[in-house]
Parts: structure tokens; sequence; C-alpha cells
């Protein structure tokens, strides 16, 4: 993960002419990536250690539910994150660094979109640590290190052949290999997972809910653009602030229109209610 990370920067330091500003650039539009990477991350490895319990334990009902809801949840909880970020990367970045870079955000906003579809391959998170929760390291671990061999001469060449662009295609070239075809083979083996189950039962309510906050954010836009009035931080915040808005409730309700998302929601007002 190291090597990963810090390659694309030392990749720009040697073949950009201006690397000083490839990397001011870099760093803008990649943050939002990172961020919601670590997230996730974070969120599933809480997993591992649970997985572990309940594999001793042979509850096989609690790893069920884990293997399907679990993996829905934590979507849940990150894509409308993911989504709204890249709908709105334009305004955000406007507002966020202006002309800072030496150029109006908005030109690099589709290097931001760019870089968020790497965060793909976090919809294995949970299945990948329920199957190192159950001491099947070796395929992951593999496919993880060739990511951080394999990313250095792609993103490289890549690079001299299209610009700083080339640093984000490599990440996304290498991750989706190493992080989502080669694991998601493996754990759907591994956990026995059934296709079918997992996508109406898993990814249909996150997906919904990403397709109502699409429809709901592109009618907004017809009638009521984003724009950035008067000089103040509110004024100009107050129209991105509405869209998000929107387009998180829409998600929610778009989540809702399921009968697992229904259920997700009774849960939780029950444990907030407890409380």
């Amino acid at each position: 993960v190291i090597l990963a990370d810090k390659s694309d920067n030392t990749i720009l330091g040697f073949v950009i002419p201006d690397p000083a500003q490839a990397n001011a650039v870099y760093d803008v539009v990649s943050k939002p990536f990172l961020q919601l990477r670590q997230a996730g991350w974070m969120l599933a490895y809480m997993v591992m250690p649970a997985v572990a319990s309940l594999a001793a334990a042979r509850d096989e009902q609690s790893l069920e539910r884990l293997k399907y809801d679990g993996t829905r949840m934590h979507l849940a909880s990150l894509l409308p994150l993911g989504l709204l970020a890249w709908l709105y990367a334009s305004p955000f970045l406007t507002l966020w660094v202006g002309d800072r870079l030496g150029r109006p955000a908005a030109e690099v906003a589709p290097l931001m979109r760019l870089f968020l579809t790497a965060s793909l391959p976090l919809v294995l998170a949970v299945p990948v640590q329920m199957a190192i929760g159950f001491n099947k390291i070796p395929v992951i671990a593999l496919a993880a290190l060739g990511l951080a061999v394999v990313n250095l001469p792609v993103s490289y060449y890549l690079t001299t052949r299209i610009g700083m662009a080339g640093v984000i295609w490599g990440t996304i070239l290498t991750t989706f290999f190493s992080n989502l075809l080669i694991p998601g083979v493996y754990v759907a083996r591994v956990l026995q997972v059934d296709p079918w189950t997992f996508l109406t039962r898993t990814l249909g309510p996150p997906l919904v809910g990403g397709g109502c906050a699409v429809l709901a954010c592109t009618l907004l836009s017809q009638w009521f653009p984003v724009t950035f009035p008067g000089t103040s931080i509110v004024t100009r915040v107050f129209p991105l602030l509405v869209h998000l808005s929107v387009g998180l409730a829409a998600y929610l309700t778009g989540y809702a229109l399921t009968s697992a998302g229904r259920r997700d929601f009774s849960q939780l007002a029950a444990k907030l209610a407890r409380r």
C-alpha cells in the first residue's frame, strides 16, 4: 500500500516537466478518493475479528448475514459519499481550491471523477475481510503485493504517454485487477457467494438509492443549477449544500423503497430508540 501510494508522486517528479504543479493538482484530485478509501477500510477492518469469532463458534447464520447484509450496509454508507463527490466534483473543487492551482479548478474535475472510480473495489472490502477471518490470506496478499509492483511500470509508461492522468489510470487499472477481479473471484469461491442473492440482497438497495440520487440531482440542476453568488462563504456554499441535501434525501428514499432497505432503517431506528 505504501509503495502504491507514493509511486505516483515519484513518477510525476521524474516524468512531468513541472512536477510541483502536477503534484499540486494530483494532491487535490486524489484527496476525495483517499479519504473515501480510508473510511471504507476502517469500517471493513472491524469485520475480520468478528468473523474469526463467529467461525470458531460455528455460527453459520450470523456469517451468512454478515456476508450479504454486512456488505450491503458497508456499501450503503460509502456510496452516497462517492456518488455525490463524483456528481459535484466541479463545484466542490471550485469552492475548495478556486484558482490556487494556476487554472480554474473545474478543469481538473474530470481527473477527480476518474480517481473516484478507483474506489469501486470497496464493494468487496467486507467479503475480503471475511476471507481473511477464515485464514484464506495468500491469494489476497499476493494480489495486493502485485498491485504495488505492477503499478510502478504501468503508471510510468502511461504518464510518459498521456501526462499526469497516466498515474491515475495506472492506479485504476492495477486496482481493478488486484483489488476487484482477482479477490472477487477468490472470495466468491471461498465464501460460496450466490451471485443472484448478492445482486438483489446486497447491491440492490444501494443501487436503487444511487439511481434515485442521480435522477434527483439531474432534475434539480435543470431548475436550480449550482452557482456561487456573493462573496461570503455562506452564500457561495448554499447552492451546493442544497444539491447535496436533495441528493442524499433522494438516496435514502430510494434505499427505503426496497424491503432490505426498510429493514435496515427499522433496525437502526430501534437501536437509536434504545439509546
